[in-house]
């Protein structure tokens, strides 16, 4: 049943829009992979492409694309959209663009010089990719070897051969409303979905896809925004591995020794402490680089916590087309506002990683107004994200927030950050930056295919940029309470009125950290959860969930926690 138009009312508070086109099965062409070089395409985040002009438009928030199915002879490709209030409201916008992008590569065309460094990334990824356990190995051994030849079982899945411009070209011009399922997920389509599926009650509605909608897209054009990829500046070169460092090879990071007026450093004040180790086991070619900011200003009050998270979703909005081509090359990098302050996390092949580091400083240290359009994205997503955890997440998980929250300083549920959100106006962000930077400090950790020298530089390019000088007496106050003796008692309703389920968490606080208490725990978990499951799930079928983990809290305790979560009430 295809050029359909489906409507789903979904549990969570989700806005989105999946383009589903029909095409013939891809196995056969494993070598050449024609719809790998779509999703590429119409999947890109870069400068000219259809997120960008869906975001300048204020439709969308995020956007996929890629194989959604493909077996029996069938490939389903999917264009998967997370829509704003105004995207949910405009699907003729949302096909305009699309139709309008894949009319810009019908017209361009494949382009062999995107495919060729579609087809280097793909072999870097297999060569250096990180190895699975053998159980895994094995299992997907096992099936590749149903489809493929033993030469290739490991490689057909991921690896490019064959340039083949015919068979993109077909593929693309499957791309066509006759080919296509629409399918719109929101509780606004409640009122029009009047059918119910037997399983779990979704709601939901099957009609034809206009013919309005279809003569509309068919013929969709005329965005000057919209472009193909260019060049990408992050692929990797330089993948020689460093030569092995003189002496015995350290079996833990050791402190990065810096030039005291680079790092702002004095013989009894500093604004960095990093730490550094020199990969020699693994042999590859990546490195990863972790940055901590104490930051007392997001500790004052939540707040300001909300304030810092809002801005390093910003930086990343900010950042999206760019990062987006270091993400493709094998790069990643995350900012996070923490409990503490901020973290950043930055990983990837180590030639280009400097290119991206620099780049993020940059916008750090710049963003000190943020602009309409990246407020508005990063602030819809984050409320929808807290929304949907603070209402519906799993008993369980409200059960571990509500245990740190009673236990940890500073901590804060999803409501209390939902709350804290509400007031906040983009203007509030203005500042935030400096108000971060300003007094603070950096812990690094750098690890990999780097030298010495390499890890100093990476550590100077980032931190310079940021304009760091006030350094901290103390770090920002952190706890975790030591457990009366006994037992204690806390009880909670759970925040989801549909839920049927409850959970009991048992938390065990052994002793105060050190890593000889934490082995004995996780020696102790993995003794006692096999058993713990077998009674509790297998024999007494008290629940779905059941585990028994441990834990260790870093400047707290150790401990093990035993897990239910059942239909059954708790107190039983």
């Amino acid at each position: 049943r295809l050029a359909r138009l489906v409507h789903v009312v979904p549990v969570n508070d989700v806005r989105s829009a999946t383009f589903q086109f029909v095409l013939p099965g891809q196995k056969r062409w494993w070598r050449s992979k024609p719809t790998h070089y779509l999703a590429h395409l119409i999947g890109h985040e870069g400068q000219g492409s259809l997120l960008t002009a869906l975001k300048r438009r204020g439709l969308v928030t995020e956007l996929s694309a890629g194989t959604a199915l493909d077996e029996a002879g069938v490939h389903v490709f999917s264009v998967s959209m997370m829509l704003t209030e105004a995207g949910e409201a405009d699907l003729a916008a949302l096909g305009d663009l699309l139709f309008a992008y894949i009319g810009l590569m019908r017209q361009a065309g494949p382009d062999k010089t995107l495919w060729n460094e579609l087809q280097v990334v793909s072999d870097m990824g297999f060569k250096f990719r990180p190895l699975s356990d053998s159980v895994s190995t094995a299992s997907g051994l096992a099936h590749a070897l149903q489809e493929f030849d033993a030469e290739v079982a490991l490689s057909a899945g991921t690896r490019l051969w064959d340039y083949s411009p015919e068979t993109i070209k077909e593929m693309l011009d499957c791309l066509r409303c006759d080919t296509l399922r629409v399918v719109l997920t929101g509780k606004s389509h409640a009122s029009i979905c009047d059918a119910e599926e037997p399983w779990y009650g979704t709601k939901h509605s099957d009609n034809p896809l206009s013919a309005e909608l279809q003569s509309r897209w068919a013929s969709a054009g005329g965005f000057p925004d919209l472009a193909l990829p260019t060049p990408n500046p992050f692929i990797a070169e330089d993948l020689a591995l460093r030569p092995p460092a003189a002496g015995a090879h350290a079996s833990f990071p050791t402190r990065l020794d810096l030039d005291a007026a680079r790092a702002k450093q004095s013989a009894s004040k500093s604004v960095v402490t990093a730490y550094f180790r020199k990969d020699e086991d693994f042999g590859l070619p990546t490195a990863a680089c972790a940055f901590m900011f104490y930051c007392p200003y997001s500790t004052e009050s939540i707040g300001h916590r909300m304030l810092a998270e809002l801005w390093c979703g910003a930086v990343q909005e900010e950042l999206n087309e760019f990062a987006y081509e270091a993400q493709v090359a094998g790069l990643s990098y995350s900012l996070q506002a923490t409990s503490s302050g901020m973290m950043l996390s930055v990983g990837g092949y180590n030639d280009k990683l400097p290119k991206l580091l620099a780049a993020v400083a940059q916008k750090m240290a710049g963003l000190g107004e943020v602009p309409e359009h990246s407020y508005g994205i990063t602030r819809t997503i984050l409320e929808r994200n807290l929304t949907n955890a603070a209402k519906r997440s799993a008993p369980y998980h409200q059960g571990f927030l509500l245990e740190r929250c009673l236990n940890h300083t500073p901590a804060h549920t999803f409501h209390e950050r939902l709350d804290a959100l509400q007031p906040i106006e983009r203007e509030a962000l203005n500042g935030v930056n400096r108000k971060l930077l300003n007094r603070c400090h950096v812990e690094c950790l750098l690890q990999g295919n780097l030298s010495p020298g390499e890890a100093r530089e990476l550590v100077y390019s980032f931190l310079e940029p940021l304009g760091l000088s006030a350094h901290l007496e103390a770090l920002p106050a952190a706890g975790v309470a030591g457990l009366p003796g006994g037992w204690t008692l806390v009880e909670r309703e759970g925040t989801n009125p549909d839920e049927r389920n409850g959970a009991v968490i048992v938390s065990l606080q052994v002793a105060e950290y050190d890593l000889d208490a934490r082995c004995l725990v996780d020696l102790a978990a993995q003794v006692l959860g096999q058993r713990f499951f077998d009674e509790l799930r297998t024999k007494q079928q008290l629940g779905y969930i059941v585990a028994a983990s441990p834990y260790g809290d870093e400047f707290g305790f150790v401990g093990l926690r035993f897990i239910v979560q059942s239909e059954r009430a708790p107190m039983e």
